[in-house]
Order: C-alpha cells, then structure tokens, then sequence
C-alpha cells in the first residue's frame, strides 16, 4: 500500500506539471478498487482537486464489501494518511452503473451539470484504460456536443506487478502461478 503510494506520489510531478490545478477526480469502481481509489485519493488531496466523483460500481459489485460509500472513503483517506478532517474537496458517489459506458455516462452527466470542472483526472487500472476512457470521450461528446468542453487526463492506478494477468488467468481458467516473496 506504502509503495502504490509512493509511485502514485512519483506520477504527481508530471501530472502538476500538465494540470496546474485539477478541478475534479473521477475514479471507475470495479476490480482492484482499492488501488483506483488509492490513487484517486491522493490525487485529489496533492492536486487539489474540487470534487471527488466516484462513479457507479457494476451491478456485480452492488451490495458487496466493494461498494463505496462516503464512509468507506473517509476512512481510506484516513488510512492513507491525510487525516480525519473534512477533505477538502467535495466527494460525489453515483449509485450502480451496468458497466463501463453507464459509468462513462455518468461522468459525462456530472460533468454537464458542473460547468466549473474543465479539468480532470480519470483514474482506473492499465487493462480498464482504454475501455474508460473511449467510452468518457463517447459520452461527453453525445452529452456536451464537444469534447473539448472538459480537459481529461488519464492515470493508471500503480498495481503489483503481474497482478492483471494472474486475474485474467483466474477468471478464464487459468491457474496463476504463486507469487514468490
């Protein structure tokens, strides 16, 4: 956890650099969360960002310990060492969403109705990039008419390394090899 950390802090440098001031946060729930959120966290707090916006997690994830909550996420805030005060941003959770485009949809919708935010931090895992951010684009296009109405910058959430292809190996019946320590 100290080391996403630190590697998330180390991403800080060339991210200020580009947004010298983020105006929002957007994090996609789903597998690996802890890691998105992590790093969503930190971001917000070190780019001081105005608005944490978590979209839905899948119906998969409904009800399951990986829903977020504003509890949830005070507590990780304080876990990752930034305090129990109020964060200084304000932090928007969407009720569930049935995949990626209903997320993407979602943020597309916050983002027309907060014409303050022009720009934005996506955070999700490497493997989930791709998907996220096409569809985002997608959806601020259909719902905004103008991509270029809001600046997103994407960020892969750091992971341990191999972990995405010991999961695919797992959910397409493979058998991950044990990691060595």
């Amino acid at each position: 956890s100290s080391l996403r950390l630190a590697s998330v802090m180390l991403n800080l440098h060339s991210v200020a650099h580009m947004m010298k001031q983020t105006d929002a946060v957007i994090v996609f729930p789903g597998y690996a969360e802890d890691e998105r959120m992590e790093a969503a966290i930190a971001y917000a707090e070190r780019l001081s960002a105005s608005t944490l916006f978590v979209a839905g997690p899948p119906e998969s994830d409904k009800d399951s310990a990986l829903e977020w909550t504003l509890p949830k996420i005070q507590a990780k805030r304080t876990a990752l060492g930034f305090g129990k005060s109020t964060p200084p941003y304000g932090i928007v959770v969407e009720s569930e969403a049935a995949d990626t485009k209903k997320q993407a949809e979602q943020v597309a919708n916050f983002l027309k109705k907060t014409p303050d935010v022009r720009r934005a931090l996506l955070v999700t895992t490497s493997w989930h990039m791709p998907r996220a951010y096409l569809s985002l684009v997608k959806s601020v296009m259909t719902q905004m008419g103008d991509v270029r109405a809001v600046q997103v910058l994407p960020m892969v959430a750091p992971r341990p390394l191999g972990q995405d292809v010991r999961y695919y190996l797992a959910t397409h019946g493979g058998t991950p090899k044990p990691q060595s320590a």
